[in-house]
């Protein structure tokens, strides 16, 4: 059997998905029996877990009335390996990286979940959720990889209406940077990225970006006492994801980034560092980023489709660059190093080059003519490498790009 499982892999690396539809229902069937199989060796499982993620990894292939998964034999096995003391106490030898493919298979499986998956997995795990009690971050993790968050809008009724404002409640009203709430987000911000345009979060986006600013650790006056977070809790690319989602229609979140920003923009200045600019630059980075993936096109299939009301009009990309430019281009000069800013304005000029390419240009053209500053020069010019196939490609907003290369003969 693993002898089988190696060639069909190769098959996979050679000629990708080279079967029927058929087939490739019956193949995820297959492997799904074999990863769940008890006492079953985990170095064939880690295989087969491999194999599945490749089968699953594009959802748009195949619809939920093609193929039921049952969440529970996954959730046996992962609460035996990883929720337990067998391998503290010798009783069982984990593969590297097995809980990492775990949780990718899980999270690949979990759109074919049954619709009543939902209320099974809430039945099972919300006694957990008292948060004076360690379990709630058990529980928290075990919502996040379960939970099927891409359902057709006529079944939400039977999704993530039946825990959406239970959980908002949840962290609304705890303020101690508790341990699951890194796992609330994650589920939040795959829920929001699923369903553009289907949730109303405008009561939430005050104390979303609170928390965010919060979790900068920024200093304060030197009069006042400032509370340092041990843990930095919100990950930059979950929060990316779940900001760029919620900007759209009649949303004031364009208005909170604003806000951000401008409070951030002074942190960005060259000659200020600390622990907190390595965070707030891969914010820079990411969030340009996952606008980039929200825009980018997406190929017809069964998951529910960003309404046309909500699709991201131009004037709204435009006003997404214009809020995070200045703090890019100041985080060009950053005694932390330019590769963040870099990818930033990488980012920022697929989006709007007219606006962002001049801009570097005039600092490397400024940069060229003094002597005393070389290091500015070179932060330019690691800035300027990123956007140059923006420079140099012809489109209709920037066309004046590939006047400013120089050609050697």
């Amino acid at each position: 059997m693993s002898s089988w499982a190696n060639h069909f892999s190769k098959y996979l690396r050679l000629y990708n998905r080279k079967f029927s539809k058929e087939d490739h229902i019956q193949f995820i069937k297959l492997f799904y029996e074999l990863v769940v199989v008890p006492e079953m060796d985990l170095h064939f499982v880690k295989k087969c877990a491999m194999i599945l993620i490749s089968l699953l990894k594009k959802v748009e292939l195949l619809s939920r009335d093609d193929l039921i998964l049952s969440w529970r034999p996954l959730y046996e096995l992962y609460d035996k390996l990883f929720c337990s003391n067998c391998e503290a106490y010798g009783m069982v030898l984990i593969p590297c990286n097995l809980e990492n493919n775990l949780k990718t298979l899980i999270t690949n499986c979990s759109p074919y979940f049954s619709l009543e998956s939902t209320q099974e997995i809430l039945d099972e795990f919300r006694p957990y959720l008292c948060p004076f009690d360690s379990e709630m971050a058990k529980a928290m993790n075990y919502f996040d990889l379960f939970l099927c968050t891409k359902l057709p809008p006529s079944e939400h009724h039977k999704g993530f209406k039946l825990w959406f404002e239970e959980f908002m409640s949840l962290w609304q009203n705890w303020h101690n940077i508790p341990m699951w709430e890194n796992c609330l987000l994650s589920l939040l911000s795959r829920l929001a990225k699923d369903n553009v345009g289907y949730i109303d979060w405008e009561p939430y986006l005050p104390m979303i970006f609170t928390r965010l600013l919060r979790s900068f650790n920024l200093p304060g006056r030197s009069s006042m006492v400032q509370v340092v977070r041990v843990v930095s809790t919100f990950d930059t690319g979950v929060i990316s994801t779940l900001l760029a989602s919620m900007l759209g229609k009649n949303s004031s979140c364009q208005l909170h980034i604003n806000r951000l920003f401008n409070a951030l923009e002074s942190f960005f200045h060259p000659s200020n560092h600390g622990r907190w600019l390595g965070k707030m630059q891969r914010l820079l980075q990411k969030i340009p980023l996952a606008v980039i993936n929200r825009k980018r096109y997406t190929k017809p299939s069964w998951v529910a489709p960003v309404p046309e009301e909500y699709k991201l009009t131009d004037q709204e990309v435009t006003d997404f660059v214009k809020s995070v430019l200045p703090a890019a281009l100041l985080s060009m000069f950053s005694k932390r190093g330019s590769a963040d800013s870099s990818a930033a304005l990488q980012h920022l000029s697929f989006l709007r080059p007219e606006m962002v390419i001049p801009s570097i240009l005039e600092r490397l053209y400024s940069s060229l003519e003094t002597l005393t500053e070389p290091h500015r020069l070179i932060a330019a010019m690691q800035c300027v490498v990123p956007v140059c196939r923006s420079l140099v490609m012809k489109n209709k907003y920037f066309p004046e790009g590939p006047t400013h290369v120089i050609y050697h003969y």
